[in-house]
């Protein structure tokens, strides 16, 4: 079973995986809108497709989408568990959807 959570931040460092390279970020509470990541169920079954949205990164902003399996292994999303991860890049409101 997969679990999903959504993941903000407000006020402390986050660490993001963007690009080439990881980005810390500081939210300054008020300034900035506070990225958020959600998926569209609370649980998932063996195999099944997780579906991810995001909100609040910039506009074009490409992100690293890392699938962890149950045995830490990490593979592409595209259902051939070839070793990497993929990247999504947020549209120019700063939101993106990954299946």
């Amino acid at each position: 079973m997969f679990h999903s959570r959504t993941a903000r931040t407000g006020g402390i460092a986050a660490l993001l995986v963007a690009g080439a390279g990881l980005l810390a970020l500081y939210i300054v509470p008020g300034l900035l809108a506070a990225p958020t990541v959600s998926t569209d169920k609370p649980m998932y079954s063996a195999f099944s497709t997780v579906h991810i949205s995001g909100s609040g990164y910039s506009a074009n902003q490409v992100l690293a989408v890392p699938v962890i399996r149950p045995d830490a292994s990490i593979v592409k999303g595209d259902g051939t568990q070839t070793a990497g991860w993929d990247t999504v890049t947020a549209n120019g409101s700063g939101s993106f959807t990954y299946d």
